[in-house]
């Protein structure tokens, strides 16, 4: 294992001038205080890392052994690492550091056992994905064994690329998704919020500030981060009310793109996050306006939901109003610093994403059901989950309320063309809203519209029914 050491006993183990040692210090964000400063073990190791790739040496001898530690055997082509767990960052980087230390000690590959993992959450298994991707295109073969059923649908193993076709087949929701463009971030984004709407109720401004942000955050990975693609995954957390996304690349980091600035010079990445989520901040403000982050933070805290964001050694975390950091986070590579965002929003806390953002804006997705009246309406027979099965009208249920949630004064429902719905629909729909809504408020803020005399029938019987249970 590499030990704590100074610049100058690093060169002199290099064999190489220990203005080269200090050249690597400063890329990966570490100060530099002469050849007396310290290092310590990640610290080293990444500088070895960064002087073998370069080929700014052939091969560095190896470090010195501790005194109580035996003499290392050559090491296994192969080695097999139980992992227990994927839900947190700490299990990430574990992985992370396993992939590492392959490399380093030359192995040709990497076996992950999730034989006896429980916990898969998007804060460790997005960014373990990213990894993964990174250290197989740098030819160390990782397979992973073992994966639970619900884990292998995650897509831990292959995440799915960003297609017409794939966004139709495949559940959006609880699922690892790769994309490499400004396209394809934005049709993934409407897809999982619209996954959202139908599924999730959400109070006022929850879902237009998920989707903002979501688009936001994909986005300054295609332009910001020099990776060749991004990771993200949505989850919903139902028992305690949250809607959970993770972003990660393996590009060069948030500090190292700053650096390109004309105005931003962050002397460590811990410095980089506190500039990135300040108002108007940006690499190039000719080209982007710096609002993600800082709207991603303003989000949060109004919301008092949770953020973490790690980029090179720093991370950064806001839990409500409580802000908090530091600068010891391992990196993917000595030229891939990585980043990752990682958001919980709460469903039932009320967002307004004109407040955060400091400006007026139109809700588009309201807008797009408006009609020329300047009513809100949802047309039945073009629900892609038709007007037969209950699990059909849940999810329409839930897309109604997020309207109303969302601001629309009231819903039309518009049954042109639709000869018939099942008893089952009525009930799920019709009947559980007037439930949940109490009757007069239901007819304040529901209209129904176009029905046959079948169709009205069928609704008014799901009203008294549920109207009697009481």
């Amino acid at each position: 294992m590499m030990l704590p050491t100074t610049v100058e006993e690093l060169a002199r183990r290099l064999a190489v001038d220990p203005a080269l040692i200090t050249k690597h210090l400063m890329e990966i964000g570490e100060p530099d205080e002469g050849n007396a400063t310290s290092l310590d073990a990640a610290t080293a190791s990444e500088v070895v890392e960064l002087v073998v790739n370069r080929n700014e040496k052939p091969r560095p001898p190896l470090p010195p052994v501790a005194q109580d530690e035996p003499t290392p055997r050559t090491a296994p082509r192969v080695r097999t690492i139980a992992v227990q767990s994927l839900g947190s960052p700490a299990a990430f980087e574990r992985i992370l550091l396993e992939c590492r230390r392959a490399v380093t000690q030359g192995r040709d590959g990497l076996v992950l056992d999730f034989t006896d993992a429980e916990g898969f959450f998007p804060n460790a298994v997005v960014p373990t994905v990213a990894a993964i991707e990174h250290y197989r295109r740098r030819g160390l073969d990782i397979r992973l064994e073992g994966l639970p059923p619900a884990a292998s649908a995650m897509r831990l193993d292959s995440p799915i690329a960003v297609e017409p076709e794939t966004l139709r087949r495949e559940p959006t929701m609880a699922r690892v998704w790769r994309y490499t463009s400004h396209k394809e971030a934005n049709d993934l984004t409407t897809a999982i919020v619209e996954a959202i709407r139908y599924r999730v109720e959400c109070t006022e401004g929850v879902a237009e500030a998920l989707e903002w942000c979501l688009y936001e955050v994909l986005d300054n990975v295609t332009q910001h981060s020099k990776a060749p693609a991004g990771f993200v995954m949505v989850q919903h957390h139902s028992n305690n009310k949250t809607l959970a996304a993770c972003v990660a690349d393996t590009g060069i980091g948030i500090q190292r793109s700053l650096a390109s600035s004309v105005t931003h010079r962050p002397k460590s990445a811990f410095d980089a996050l506190t500039l990135a989520i300040q108002e108007g901040v940006t690499r190039d403000p000719s080209t982007n306006q710096g609002n993600g982050l800082f709207g991603l933070f303003q989000i949060v805290e109004q919301n008092r939901g949770r953020l973490n964001i790690g980029s090179g050694r720093g991370s950064m975390r806001i839990d409500g109003n409580r802000v908090s950091g530091d600068s010891d986070r391992l990196v993917i590579g000595p030229d891939n610093h990585g980043t990752t965002v990682d958001f919980q929003l709460a469903t039932k806390n009320a967002v307004s994403l004109a407040r955060a953002l400091n400006y007026d804006h139109q809700n588009l997705f309201l807008e797009s059901l408006e009609t020329s009246e300047g009513e809100h309406a949802v047309v039945i027979r073009q629900q892609a989950g038709g007007a037969g099965s209950r699990a059909a009208a849940r999810e329409l249920r839930t897309f109604i309320l997020n309207i109303l949630n969302e601001g629309a004064p009231h819903v039309v429902l518009d049954f042109t063309g639709q000869a018939v719905v099942s008893s089952s629909f009525a009930d799920e729909v019709i009947g559980k809203l007037v439930l949940e809504m109490g009757f007069i408020s239901f007819n304040n803020r529901v209209r129904l519209r176009n029905m046959t005399p079948t169709v009205a029938t069928l609704l008014d019987r799901a009203i008294a029914l549920r109207i009697k249970a009481r």
